[in-house]
């Protein structure tokens, strides 16, 4: 089975749609959930992670396995490492993907239009067309700066998985369910202080020795 490990705006909607076809096509496989980032605490919040993860566990020795994709935000937890302390081993006979952007600035771009309008559009339907409605309403202020702060946390966590890498700017899979927002929306025109903002991005990247 293909395992999609990535992180927040890095394409993983659309290419975990190519990943899920070619799993769905094993006799053992199913999906885990109608919505795809099963490990994601905002999805069936009732469980908590140790209880999905029991219940995978529990599956796979029934003889099912389940798709889905993976955040890694959502393993590398700051009380516990589920990453290193079970999806490794979970997953040792699996072909895991490694999605990530090269573009660096693009992808904190969207990160953080995201977080000015609670990640709203973070999947827009093809056959929405009241996306832009949607931002409008939902705009609001934000600290910019934790925006920074999280994202390179996230990347940084990235940089630690093992697998096989592929980088969005070289997907040529068209989505058959989502728009690609950036394709509608200039992101950097909703900010006035965009100058501000990518400089001390970059800054940050520096220190922090991320090339």
């Amino acid at each position: 089975m293909k395992v999609l490990l990535s992180a927040p705006r890095a394409g993983s909607s659309y290419f975990y749609e190519y990943i899920e076809a070619e799993n769905l096509k094993l006799p053992n496989v199913k999906p885990a959930y109608k919505k795809s980032e099963f490990l994601n605490p905002d999805i069936l919040p009732e469980k908590t992670l140790d209880q999905k993860i029991d219940w995978l566990e529990k599956e796979r020795k029934n003889g099912t396995e389940y798709t889905f994709k993976h955040h890694i935000n959502y393993l590398m937890l700051p009380k516990y490492d589920y990453y290193n302390n079970w999806f490794i081993d979970f997953y040792k006979n699996d072909d895991i993907i490694v999605l990530r952007r090269r573009d660096y600035w693009k992808w904190f771009l969207s990160f953080l239009f995201q977080d000015f309008h609670s990640w709203k559009t973070a999947g827009v339907m093809l056959n929405d067309n009241n996306f832009l409605k949607d931002i409008k309403n939902h705009w609001q202020e934000y600290d910019f700066n934790k925006s920074i702060h999280q994202f390179i946390s996230i990347v940084k966590q990235l940089d630690k998985c093992k697998g096989h890498t592929v980088y969005y700017e070289d997907l040529t899979y068209e989505s058959k369910k989502y728009k690609k927002l950036s394709s509608f929306v200039d992101y950097e025109k909703y900010f006035v202080n965009i100058d501000t903002i990518k400089s001390l991005f970059h800054n940050e990247m520096h220190k922090q020795k991320i090339k």
